[in-house]
């Protein structure tokens, strides 16, 4: 597909982030959810604040967790969302600063979405794709009930990744420079989302090695993945060095699944009123997103896989 102006970009972008700030309108009268996680990247941001005006730059231990016991949070956690969340911090006051980390990665996401999209389908249809992807159910269900504040923000990497693993076959160096870019940034941003990343790396890169008949792609993948472990290896080597100190499984104990079911449907009652603010955000949100028309994939010159492109646009859209 053609791009569009930068300024027809630019209204784009600015519409994904009202379709955001909708979704998040809800903390203007209830106040900021207190999600699972909501705690332990409260303080995490608060902590990284009062360490960077201490002159520590990276910080590596967390003195005031446990009640002053602390802990090497920042060692074994990925940099960037503590990063941004400190960032907020020291911009606005704290009682903003999850709302305006909620916007600002789902913005993120919409962009990142939208991008993907308006490479196959026409500007309406990637504009709806893109606030879709923004404020589909699960990225509210992390807002209002998970505060998984690092897998929202790994959110925007999905669909660059199926954009840069699509441009594998372009020549050069610079395809494999992109995508492992982005393969780094998720292993800066949230270690799960990392490890699935690299899977849906390697599955698309097999997916493309079948239908070219040839095992260019796979390779570059291999390339780009070797690449990023090393941009982000000032994280990764001290925290697989320093995992010998550390018990993890003794704070992640293994459970009944009778229980876990159990915990699930006491905690689900317990947090009635923050479904009820996630319901009344996807209703704001669905309001501005009127139906579109089907996607339209058209066939560019040097593209490949539309129809693949475009069925991974909406698979990602509705089920990310």
């Amino acid at each position: 597909m053609p791009s569009s102006s930068p300024k027809m970009a630019l209204v784009h972008v600015v519409a994904l982030g009202a379709v955001s700030f909708l979704a998040i309108t809800p903390f203007f009268w209830r106040g900021s959810p207190s999600g699972h996680d909501f705690e332990f990247h409260m303080f995490s941001w608060m902590e990284v604040l009062g360490q960077w005006k201490q002159g520590i730059i990276y910080p590596r231990w967390a003195s005031l967790a446990h009640w002053g016991y602390g802990e090497a949070r920042f060692l074994f956690y990925p940099p960037a969302s503590w990063t941004v969340g400190a960032a907020l911090g020291a911009l606005l006051p704290w009682k903003l600063v999850p709302g305006a980390y909620s916007w600002l990665a789902l913005t993120l996401a919409g962009v990142s979405m939208y991008r993907l999209a308006r490479e196959w389908v026409p500007t309406q249809d990637a504009l709806f794709a893109a606030a879709l992807y923004a404020v589909n159910p699960y990225h509210l269900l992390i807002v209002y009930w998970r505060s998984a504040f690092a897998e929202l923000l790994a959110a925007a990497l999905l669909p660059l990744l199926l954009l840069r693993i699509l441009r594998l076959n372009q020549p050069g160096f610079r395809p494999v420079l992109w995508l492992s870019l982005i393969l780094a940034a998720a292993w800066l941003t949230n270690a799960p989302a990392a490890v699935m990343i690299h899977y849906s790396a390697a599955g698309l890169a097999a997916v493309l090695a079948v239908l070219e008949r040839s095992w260019r792609p796979l390779a570059r993948t291999a390339i780009a993945v070797a690449l990023a472990a090393g941009l982000a290896a000032f994280y990764l080597i001290p925290a697989a060095y320093e995992g010998n100190w550390v018990n993890i499984g003794s704070s992640l104990p293994l459970q009944q699944p009778r229980s876990r079911v159990w915990r699930w449907r006491s905690g689900f009652r317990a947090h009635g009123a923050r479904g009820k603010g996630a319901r009344g955000s996807c209703f704001s949100a669905g309001a501005v997103s009127q139906p579109s028309p089907c996607f339209r994939p058209q066939t560019s010159s040097g593209s490949i896989c539309p129809n693949f492109a475009s069925c991974s646009c909406r698979g990602a859209s509705c089920c990310a």
